[in-house]
């Protein structure tokens, strides 16, 4: 029988892309229950026509179910739409630019199936693949430290310390109702929102299972909504995210994660603290957490970067300092000049 398969995919502005999105989806070869939840976002273009076409001249098994919104929402309220028009016994979140293999459902799935199928689908709670990445698909170096993580501890293990977990919602298979009991969804209104959720979800995942074969091809592009974001609207959710983790770390992995992400709290205020207030009202959190766990390293990298934060002249010793340590930025700054 295998488990049932809910992929929810957002739409929004993506008529370059969406057919081959919905083609890949399509063309899966896993044999057992699986459904498709497309949620209209409200775009401008022939996105959702063009995925409507497409659904309508399917004949085969997947089950496709269209969300609409009245409105633009963001892609944060259309994955929280599409969960929970959901039935599957997971989920599989895909974003409408990017495609999957066609053993990517198959693959992931049979992490929770064999002998034993009813204990093992309870007790594995989500299954991430590996991916390829880049406009070409070029396999992006994938670090499978181990096949499968037990205890929260081990699953902690593989994000903060073997960096083996991805920031991203997408290409995970993740059971439906661990998601539903545990509140996990996603911070509306902002961008980034894959970084708080990603935080939620270590807080409960006890056992998770990785699978090394590329089942994800995603697209990077430079008209996507987070890259074509100013740094006004890149500061805020930033500065959001990075609030709500500060005021809801975990009492029992305190110190990891207060060095996990004060560090990148401390490189971003550097970028951002000029574009948001938001910055500073939180500096004097992330420095109490360094004090209290004794962290000198924290301490100075926050007083360093915040300096750079708050100074003009910062923002070219950073600008500098990231192209000594990658030189092809200077060449994108020579062609920035000549197309103007």
């Amino acid at each position: 029988m295998g488990v049932s398969i809910s992929i929810i995919i957002p739409v929004y502005q993506v008529e370059a892309y969406i057919e081959d999105c919905l083609r890949s989806v399509m063309n899966q070869k896993y044999t057992g229950s699986m459904e498709c939840v497309v949620v209209d976002d409200c775009g401008s273009d022939r996105s959702m026509e063009l995925a409507l076409g497409m659904i309508a001249a399917y004949t085969g098994p997947i089950r496709f179910e269209v969300v609409r919104f009245e409105r633009n929402r963001g892609l944060s309220a259309a994955r929280n739409a599409g969960l929970e028009h959901a039935t599957g016994d997971y989920v599989f979140f895909l974003d409408s630019d990017d495609e999957i293999s066609e053993n990517c459902i198959e693959l992931l799935a049979s992490r929770v199936e064999g002998d034993g199928v009813e204990d093992r689908a309870c007790a594995v709670e989500m299954v991430q693949g590996a991916e390829r990445t880049g406009h070409q698909y070029k396999r992006r170096s994938y670090n499978v430290a181990v096949a499968e993580a037990r205890g929260n501890k081990e699953v902690r293990e593989c994000y903060y310390k073997d960096r083996q977990m991805v920031v991203a919602a997408w290409n995970k298979l993740i059971k439906r109702s661990f998601l539903m009991e545990n509140g996990l969804r996603f911070i509306e209104g902002v961008i980034y929102e894959d970084m708080p959720w990603t935080f939620l979800l270590l807080k409960h995942l006890s056992r998770v299972s990785f699978v090394s074969e590329s089942t994800y091809y995603y697209r990077k592009r430079g008209d996507s909504i987070v890259t074509a974001a100013g740094n006004i609207r890149k500061a805020e959710s930033y500065s959001k995210n990075y609030r709500f983790v500060v005021d809801r770390i975990t009492p029992a992995f305190e110190r990891e994660e207060v060095m996990y992400y004060g560090k990148r709290f401390a490189y971003l205020y550097a970028w951002y603290a000029r574009y948001n207030a938001g910055f500073k009202e939180q500096y004097p959190l992330w420095m109490e957490k360094a004090r209290e766990y004794g962290s000198f390293g924290l301490r100075f990298r926050l007083r360093a970067d915040c300096w750079l934060g708050n100074h003009k002249f910062g923002l070219m010793l950073l600008k500098l300092w990231e192209r000594v340590k990658k030189p092809s930025l200077i060449i994108k700054d020579l062609r920035r000049k000549i197309s103007l």
